[in-house]
């Protein structure tokens, strides 16, 4: 069995009637795989996050949205915690995966989202999308 974010951290967190606890129910064994998410945009978006972005949500009435994987996955919660820590407004719009999303990010019908690295880097290095921001402690080695 493998566990991952959603199940012994987000979901722990959000629901009161689990069946399970993440933490004594179960062993880790070893990490299978580990990356943080990038905040992207379309390319027509501001360039700087803490400035350009920011102020563009705090102007824009109803706020900017953003799309997720889904609720409760870590794109969603990380749109939560960057509009609380920017007091911005920010519309959460959630997917079943990020394939369709990644579809309206590209088609600009989304102001941002978080996703990997992985799912994203095609459409950074063809110019549709942009990354802004790594959701993590320091730069990643890939990323310049």
């Amino acid at each position: 069995m493998m566990g991952h974010t959603g199940t012994h951290a987000i979901n722990a967190t959000l629901y009161s009637d689990l069946k399970f606890d993440p933490i004594k129910d179960f062993a880790p064994v070893s990490p299978l795989i580990s990356f943080n998410n990038i905040l992207i945009v379309p390319r027509r978006q501001p360039r700087d996050v803490s400035q350009e972005l920011v102020a563009l949500a705090k102007s824009k009435p109803g706020g900017l949205s953003y799309g997720s994987q889904g609720v409760g996955t870590g794109g969603h919660l990380l749109g939560v915690l960057l509009a609380k820590q920017t007091g911005t407004t920010l519309v959460h719009v959630p997917y079943r995966g990020v394939a369709p999303a990644a579809t309206d990010m590209v088609a600009g019908r989304l102001d941002m989202m978080f996703f990997s690295y992985i799912t994203a880097k095609p459409h950074v290095d063809n110019g549709t999308l942009r990354m802004l921001a790594i959701a993590g402690s320091k730069r990643h080695p890939v990323i310049p």
